[in-house]
């Protein structure tokens, strides 16, 4: 099960005043604990959620050092995803 985390921040207008609000949508590659609730005050910085990965992992940025576009990737791997 992969916890989603659906988060949204403001930007600080004049006096303190919001400007806009933020929505992202986050999913945990794996099975892991969410550290917020609905509502909370979170800032930049803040862990909202953590997850253990098993083993050594190494995250590349294969499609930049590949030089293909994001959704091109699959064409150049040997192995499937998962």
């Amino acid at each position: 099960m992969n916890p989603e985390l659906l988060l949204f921040g403001r930007d600080s207008g004049s006096a303190g005043e919001a400007a806009g609000v933020i929505y992202k949508r986050r999913l945990l590659p794996v099975e892991g604990e969410v550290l917020v609730r609905a509502g909370d005050r979170v800032r930049a910085a803040d862990a909202v959620a953590q997850a253990a990965l098993p083993g050594k992992f190494h995250l590349l940025p294969a499609a930049a050092r590949l030089g293909v576009a994001p959704g091109e990737i699959r064409k150049f791997l040997r192995k499937n995803t998962g």
